[in-house]
């Protein structure tokens, strides 16, 4: 027969935000906090001990992802507003490629150019002006920016993808 102390009882506590950071990303941050409490406290005394683990996650994570924060009058910290994330843009960055020029003298336009966060690839302008490509979006996704064909309502992309369709007008480097 296994030996089991009765002498605590354990708490938890987990406390997580995630804040929009755009173009489809975010930050997570989330913290886990655990204690034993005797067994003897009151349900009372428990909830209070759960609410200062409670702060203590709060605090931790709030302060990781740069959230202001204030304590109520119940002792409870909470957020002042919502955190605005700053994520720098195109025309935020220094450098003369970054202007936007760099774009229009490709003659390819960039519908969404604040979102454009480094220069249009060279291979991108070849390939949009090899299929005669004159306007392009640029998206953010977890392996980095991708371009896609923009097109006007009911016309069909110069780059088809027979095999996927929702992924016609993707501009890839071996199509």
């Amino acid at each position: 027969m296994e030996n089991i102390d009765i002498n605590t009882r354990k708490i938890s506590v987990t406390f997580e935000r995630k804040i929009d950071l755009g173009d489809y990303q975010n930050a997570t941050a989330r913290v886990w906090v655990e204690d034993n409490v005797d067994p003897n406290m009151s349900d009372a005394d428990v909830s209070g001990r759960a609410v200062d683990m409670l702060n203590v996650a709060k605090s931790a994570v709030f302060d990781t992802l740069g959230v202001e924060t204030f304590m109520d009058e119940s002792g409870v910290i909470r957020e002042k507003h919502a955190p605005t994330p700053t994520v720098r843009s195109a025309a935020d960055k220094v450098g003369s490629q970054m202007t936007g020029t760099t774009v229009q003298s490709s003659g390819i336009k960039v519908m969404n150019e604040k979102d454009l966060r480094e220069p249009v690839p060279e291979w991108v302008v070849r390939k949009c002006q090899e299929k005669g490509i004159t306007a392009v979006w640029v998206n953010h996704g977890k392996f980095g920016a991708f371009f896609k064909e923009a097109v006007k309502n009911g016309e069909s992309p110069l780059i088809p993808d027979d095999r996927d369709p929702s992924r016609a007008g993707i501009i890839k480097q071996d199509s």
